[in-house]
């Protein structure tokens, strides 16, 4: 779970809970996917 973190710069990983990892990798991989919508266009 961490590695995927590190890869989008979710701040504070290292002290989150697997739950508050799971959602922090959730909106930063949204997050993510609507930037490259954004660039693609």
């Amino acid at each position: 779970m961490l590695e995927p973190a590190k890869r989008l710069d979710v701040r504070g990983r290292s002290r989150m809970t697997k739950a508050e990892l799971v959602e922090a990798l959730q909106k930063a991989n949204d997050s993510a996917s609507a930037r490259a919508l954004r660039e693609s266009d």
